[in-house]
């Protein structure tokens, strides 16, 4: 049985018997009604509040998602459609400086890549920490995430703000098949952060053993040296990683 809030049940009231929104009762309120129903997919109360008032279309919650946002991170493709059909855009920045392209790729939503990406113009765009939909495709470990990203234009050589690239995510991370399809595409296998480590490194690290042996194939330096000089190898040693020496 569909449940609904108490906030809600007074809305749908209020809608009922008049055109215009009480008010007494604060907009924020039914802002975040209107949020509540785009994470639960309610595509009628959705569709019966902005046709109320289309503005609801733009509100936002404290930390600057809109509704779009919402619908992305919740992986809700028929939502997002309807949000857009009504002028919601696909560019709109959070505090974070996330799109909500960057919410569907950190969360695996392949599906909604190709409505929120507009034609592929966003695909490379970079969050408050330098993160691409990539980078968060590749921490998260979300293949087809990431195979869609790459296919239409993804730089899998983008920096985040420590100048770590999608593959050195992969391979902090142990996402091995994420590693080779970077490798794939032409991601450097010695690429260097901010502290001169490699993705070699980051994987001998956190004893990533899957990650380490996609790496020495594909032509990672095993003596490669850090801001401190120290090669993979003395990370692995240093951490107990004696698989990985």
């Amino acid at each position: 049985m569909k449940t609904f809030s108490a906030l809600r049940v007074i809305y749908m009231l209020l809608t009922t018997y008049s055109y215009s929104m009480d008010p007494d009762i604060p907009r924020q309120w039914y802002e975040q009604e209107l949020r509540e129903a785009v994470i639960h997919a309610d595509i009628p109360f959705i569709l019966e509040s902005i046709n109320r008032d289309s503005n609801y279309i733009y509100s936002r919650d404290s930390e600057g998602n809109t509704l779009l946002h919402w619908a992305a991170y919740n992986g809700h493709k028929d939502v997002a459609e309807l949000l857009i059909h009504h002028g919601a855009f696909s560019d709109a920045h959070n505090k974070q400086n996330e799109i909500p392209l960057h919410c569907a790729a950190a969360n695996g939503h392949t599906s909604l890549l190709a409505l929120l990406s507009n034609n592929g113009t966003l695909i490379n765009c970079q969050d408050s920490n330098q993160y691409t939909p990539l980078h968060w495709a590749a921490m998260n470990a979300h293949m087809q995430t990431a195979q869609f990203l790459l296919a239409h234009g993804a730089d899998c050589s983008s920096l985040d703000y420590r100048s770590l690239t999608p593959l050195h995510w992969a391979a902090r991370n142990g996402n091995k098949e994420i590693a080779k399809l970077l490798l794939a595409y032409g991601a450097e296998s010695n690429a260097q952060d901010k502290d001169k480590a490699t993705p070699l490194h980051l994987a001998a690290h956190n004893g990533q053993i899957g990650v380490l042996k996609v790496l020495f194939k594909n032509g990672a330096h095993i003596d490669a040296l850090d801001s401190n000089k120290a090669t993979p190898l003395h990370w692995a040693a240093y951490n107990g990683y004696s698989k990985a020496l």
